[in-house]
């Protein structure tokens, strides 16, 4: 959709449908219009009018051509593929004529399953998002199909179908089972799906080096899970734990319906963090009167996942009890942990890490030798030095840590000196001993002090300084925080690049950016060094001081067209975030502190990261007490985190407080409060009352930056009972908010329109409400998505559509069923419950009611719930309802989404045991 939402027209919202889906796009396109942007685009109209006329010969529909893009809609899986094959034969003849740099081919997907046309004629759903996903899958120039496309034209002879096996992919719970067409004419790459594939689900770091010795480790491990639920790995730094760790996880994937999933302790200095990281994993954000692990149990209660806790050493203690807390609560998780020392906790089962085989030419540790000296000099012939290589990785005692940082050093030494020289530095640190018992600790030890001997002063000071940064860091940041004295500013990026060629740094490209990372033992050696050298302090401070000054850039990006810009440094960030303000809070850096505080606050609660929305009432009575700059947007926060808790007085206390500077120049200026003051009366029952704070708030000149009071004004007043005067104002909200250009604003003023006109226009509606949620996904606000998808699941109940409703609802369940905050909970158990009461589920209904009515009064922001819910308690009986809705308020917050879920499930089964809707 554009800026504006499509016009709809129709009685029915959507027609449910099996079809045949084609997908296709151009691999490359964006390098091919560089290379000649004209030549591309004549040669994509022409590829378009093939495709067009391929798919309507055979019967097909073509939804869409934007940009590189087809789709297209077919009553027949063999209609999509002949249409495929035919299209990719004339494409590829055509591509054939020009340079093999210039050639423009497509990656084609087809998938039968069921999708949802529109009355405007555009179709939507999971059968798309397969489509769109086998399509990304296929090479170019080839055609994926799904394994209900086998199964219909899997006896054409005309055809083979090559079985590249079951694979997850993103967005699709279950696995898909991927084909290639082979038509014998070059339709199919040689390159296995596995080289394309996109990644399982859950958030394991991808690996770049091979794997030497551990293939026995991996199978005995994986063995070890099948009747153990925590494994621990245990060992001295250096030896793999973390890269074993993953690689184990890797092999058994697929065991693990619900993902397998990375938490790096490493970056946590902070042993009260450990639960925060691990939430932050999950999205998972604090519940109401919980501890952050309690809300995370809750959260995994159901689910059958892999859980890595990696490096846990330095706070043994807390990571042993958030493991506890969750094997005790959630039956269907396991967990690796990777440490120095056992957790020591029931259950545990220890699997001690072994140093690498030194025995032979072909031992791992000299295979990890060769491997890592040819990354730094492609040519090196091992051949010549096999004895000295052999005698390095005996010296080094097979850890691999060490063998890595030898083996960079062929870029300037040969295998001799490298041995040299290990003899030389270790005869020094251990007083000539060489006795076989001396301890593998030592030697890595030795190996890493040796590695830094060789440093120049400027690498030395350098390595040491970025000790400070956790979960990595970028140029830019290295350059503000560690120049200074031996190291030049201009220097930095040089040095940098010495270090990894070194393996003292590695470098990770997420999202195609370039940031830098320390290994844990590294970054322990380099702490030391600092410490030695007397600049923690200063170093420090200079660390805190430079989040605080990107917080406040990100601050001004959030509230721009840039939103997901702000998110995703956040979502890299949050360890240095979090570093930041706990050394500034303790060392009375209040403005630094302050800053990161009131800059991150909002931005961590819209990405779902409660953490950093709460940092602001740690920090907030000295920055009163010092008149910091930033106290109305600090104010803000703590009212927003205070009324999300149900602590509507204290909200009301902050909210004022901040509402009281917002004319003062002093202050930097901020009046979201109006908003949080306005969510007070809301749930005191005062509608009108919100209604004009937020009037007040959307008039206020300060408003214009990012017209997020406006949009709620709109949302309030459409959602609370006052839909016709909000469709009045709806189309010119719209328009100053498109103008400003704020995802979080657009999605909620699209939500609120919707919300307006939903009554006269349910089409025009439901179009209004996929641009928010639209708008809000793209932007990665979370937040957002939970104020309006639970809208659409509801708008489809109200029209009759009960299954659409449901599985709105379902799917709606599996992204935001954790959400914590007060205004989503409502809403979505709200429109459930009104769903359930429709369909004649009452008991569900008075149940799921009961899980929220205690707290708050829902029928604010879901005014049917009143109508609902009394009708709901009239076929019951008071008796009963009042048992349904005190068994409802019994529940955790995970125990109501998993009834929830439950009673989703239970009425698209009788749903469909009944026939079609």
């Amino acid at each position: 959709m554009g800026s504006n939402e499509p016009a709809a027209s129709g009685q029915d919202l959507l027609r449910q449908q099996l079809a045949a889906i084609l997908s296709a796009d151009v691999a490359g396109y964006s390098r091919l219009m560089g290379v000649d942007e004209r030549a591309t685009v004549a040669a994509l109209d022409g590829a378009r009018s093939i495709f067009r006329k391929a798919i309507e010969s055979r019967g097909g529909r073509v939804v869409d051509m934007a940009g590189d893009s087809v789709l297209a809609v077919f009553d027949t899986a063999t209609g999509a593929v002949e249409a495929a094959v035919e299209s990719q034969g004339q494409v590829r003849a055509r591509a054939s004529s020009v340079p093999e740099d210039r050639q423009m081919l497509f990656r084609i997907g087809v998938h039968l399953g069921e999708i949802f046309s529109k009355p405007d004629g555009t179709v939507y759903g999971d059968g798309v998002n397969i489509a769109a996903r086998l399509q990304a899958l296929a090479p170019p120039g080839g055609v994926a199909v799904s394994q209900t496309v086998q199964g219909t034209i899997g006896a054409r002879s005309a055809l083979r179908l090559l079985d590249k096996g079951e694979h997850r992919v993103k967005n699709v719970a279950r696995p898909v089972r991927v084909y290639f067409l082979d038509d014998g004419g070059g339709l199919v790459s040689q390159g296995p799906v596995s080289a394309i594939i996109a990644s399982p689900i859950g958030n394991l770091p991808v690996q770049t080096t091979s794997l030497f010795g551990r293939e026995g480790a991996v199978g005995e491990i994986s063995k070890l899970l099948e009747t153990n639920r925590l494994v621990t790995l245990l060992g001295m730094g250096g030896l793999g734990k973390t890269r074993l760790s993953i690689e184990t996880a890797t092999h058994v994937a697929t065991n693990f319906p619900d993902g397998t999933w990375f938490v790096d302790l490493a970056a946590v200095t902070d042993a009260g963090a450990v639960g925060l990281a691990a939430a932050g994993v999950f999205g998972v954000t604090q519940q109401s009167g919980k501890t952050i692990t309690q809300s995370l149990v809750d959260s995994l209660g159901a689910r059958k996942l892999l859980l890595i806790l990696d490096n846990c050493e330095h706070v043994t203690t807390s990571a042993a009890a958030l493991a506890h807390a969750i094997l005790g609560a959630c039956p269907q998780v396991r967990i690796i942990a990777t440490s120095r020392e056992a957790l020591s906790i029931s259950g545990e089962r220890i699997w001690n890490i072994p140093a690498l085989g030194v025995d032979g030419a072909t031992a791992p540790a000299v295979e990890l030798f060769i491997d890592r000296a040819r990354a730094g000099v492609p040519t090196f012939d091992p051949g010549a030095h096999a004895a000295i290589i052999s005698q390095i990785c005996r010296d080094l005692d097979g850890i691999p840590l060490a063998i890595e940082l030898a083996a960079a050093r062929v870029r300037s030494l040969s295998p001799k000196q490298i041995l040299d020289r290990l003899g030389e530095r270790f005869r020094l640190l251990t007083g000539g001993s060489r006795a076989p018992e001396r301890e593998r600790h030592q030697t890595l030890r030795n190996a890493v002090q040796w590695s830094f001997d060789l440093l120049s002063d400027s690498e030395r000071a350098l390595i040491a300084r970025t000790s400070v940064f956790a979960g990595g860091f970028t140029l830019e940041a290295a350059e503000q925080v560690c120049a200074g004295g031996a190291v030049e500013p201009m220097e930095v990026c040089d040095l940098l690049d010495s270090l990894v060629s070194k393996s003292l740094l590695y470098v990770d490209r997420p999202g195609g950016a370039v940031r830098f990372g320390v290994l844990e033992t590294i970054r322990s050696f380099g702490a030391e060094k600092l410490a030695d050298a007397g600049e923690v302090d200063a170093v420090r401070r200079r660390h805190a001081e430079f989040f605080a000054h990107q917080s406040g850039e990100f601050f001004e990006i959030w509230r721009s067209p840039r939103e997901r810009d702000a998110y995703e440094w956040l979502d890299l960030e949050i360890n240095n975030l979090r570093g930041a303000f706990r050394w500034a809070l303790e060392h009375d850096d209040v403005d630094s502190a302050a800053r990161i505080a009131s800059d991150v606050g909002d931005m961590g609660r819209f990405r779902l990261r409660e953490e950093a929305a709460n940092w602001a009432e740690e920090i907030v009575d000295k920055a009163r007490a010092v008149r910091h700059k930033r106290l109305a947007v600090l104010l803000t926060w703590c009212a927003s985190s205070a009324w999300a808790f149900s602590r509507f007085d204290d909200a009301k206390r902050f909210g004022e407080e901040a509402l009281s500077h917002k004319d003062d120049p002093y202050f930097d200026p901020f009046i979201w409060a109006f908003g949080d003051l306005a969510f007070c009366s809301i749930f005191a029952g005062d509608i009108p009352g919100a209604i004009e704070l937020l009037r007040q708030g959307a008039e206020h000149p300060t408003d214009k930056v990012d017209r997020f009071m406006m949009s709620f004004h709109l949302y309030i007043m459409a959602t609370a009972g006052y839909a016709d005067d909000a469709a009045k104002i709806a189309d010119d909200v719209v328009k100053k908010v498109d103008a400003a250009g704020v995802p979080m604003s657009i999605a909620v003023a699209y939500g609120a329109k919707g919300a307006a006109i939903e009554s006269k226009d349910p089409a025009a509606a439901l179009a209004a409400y996929e641009h928010g949620v639209d708008v809000a996904r793209k932007a990665g606000a979370r937040f957002m998505e939970t104020l309006i998808a639970p809208r659409i699941a509801a708008l489809h109940a109200r029209s009759g559509e009960p299954s659409v409703a449901l599985r709105g609802f379902e799917r709606m369940l599996d992204s935001f069923g954790e959400a914590t905050d007060i205004a989503s909970v409502s809403t979505w158990r709200a429109s459930l419950a009104v769903l359930l009461a429709k369909l004649g589920h009452f008991e569900a209904a008075a149940t799921l009611h009961g899980t929220y009515a205690q707290v708050i009064d829902a029928s604010g922001v879901v005014p049917e719930i009143s109508v609902a819910i009394e009708k709901v308690r009239e076929a019951l009986g008071d008796e009963d309802f009042a048992t349904a809705g005190g068994r409802g308020s019994s529940m955790s917050l995970r125990e109501a989404s998993n009834y929830a879920s439950e009673q989703v499930r239970q009425g698209l089964e009788k749903l469909e045991a009944s026939g079609p809707a």
